[in-house]
């Protein structure tokens, strides 16, 4: 193997990091992902975001953090519904059931009769974003491009967490 000098090895792991912060910030691909929210049609996830930023959460039914976290995710949900904002959030299965089973799940299951949530039906969302797993949340700016990537689960419930996250939606307008 060759012998990398301290210098070498600086600038090189220096530009990893800049080409992983530039990618970061690029508008990702959302052109393969579709949704639905069970009325029986699908929306590709342009249609679904509309305009405007976004906060887009991803979470699955077989998912243990995931089932843990939604009652904190629905709870922020209702906060953004008091600022009238609640149409920038999304909340997104990736799960491979029908979507009446996934409904039954969050409504009867958790008890979250108000959450909505849709489900990807078209594409991969981590491949899409890089999830490595999750739940996972990210924040789009009003142009698209990735603001921030949020793996694992979240402190929903704290008010400042929920400032830091209202801020970013109000930054990215």
């Amino acid at each position: 193997m060759p012998h990398c000098s301290r210098r070498t090895f600086l600038a090189l792991s220096a530009a990893l990091v800049a080409g992983a912060a530039r990618a970061a910030e690029a508008a990702p691909d959302l052109a393969g992902l579709a949704v639905t929210d069970g009325s029986g049609s699908t929306l590709s996830f342009q249609e679904m975001l509309g305009k405007g930023p976004a906060i887009i959460h991803f979470w699955a039914t077989w998912c243990g953090p995931c089932r843990d976290e939604l009652p904190e995710v629905a709870r922020f949900a209702d906060v953004l519904t008091e600022r009238n904002w609640r149409d920038r959030f999304f909340v997104v299965s990736v799960d491979d059931l029908p979507f009446e089973r996934v409904r039954d799940f969050y409504a009867d299951e958790l008890g979250l009769q108000s959450l909505r949530s849709w489900q990807l039906v078209r594409g991969n969302a981590g491949m899409v974003f890089r999830l490595l797993g999750y739940p996972a949340t990210v924040v789009l700016g009003d142009d698209r491009s990735l603001k921030r990537t949020l793996r694992g689960p979240a402190a929903w419930d704290d008010p400042a967490f929920r400032e830091e996250l209202l801020r970013e939606l109000a930054a990215a307008r």
